[in-house]
């Protein structure tokens, strides 16, 4: 199970982590993640992959919101994002949808008109 840090400050480092992990560092794997916003200032998070679940819970409920050089730091589980596929991406209405549009397929159609009562008796009528 892979653990997000976030509220970090840029100054940081990774020896920080260490030692505010001690008694999970070894047993986990630990990276720091710089990225941008839209405003181009920077951000920065921590990912902890832990061996078990059940040791990533436990620093979770430890360590979540205890102050790291001042600043309380919020612990939870990481999920991984696939922006390929995300909807809310910057100008994702001006993207062109290369899926068919499922509201627009035959098959609904069809299922539509076969589910309706009318149509049902307009058939029983056509085979009797």
């Amino acid at each position: 199970m892979e653990v997000f840090i976030g509220n970090l400050s840029l100054d940081i480092t990774h020896n920080d982590l260490v030692i505010f992990f001690k008694g999970f560092a070894k047993k986990a794997k630990l990276r720091l993640v710089d990225k941008r916003r839209e405003d181009n200032s920077k951000f920065r998070y921590g990912v902890v992959k832990f061996d078990s679940d059940k040791l990533a819970l436990k620093a979770i409920r430890k360590l979540n919101h205890k102050p790291l050089r001042g600043i309380r730091v919020e612990l939870r589980e990481y999920f991984h994002r696939c922006y390929a596929n995300e909807r809310r991406a910057v100008n994702w209405r001006n993207k062109p949808w290369a899926g068919v549009e499922r509201r627009q397929q035959e098959r609904r159609k069809q299922q539509a008109q076969a589910g309706c009562p009318d149509n049902l008796s307009k058939r029983g009528k056509e085979t009797e």
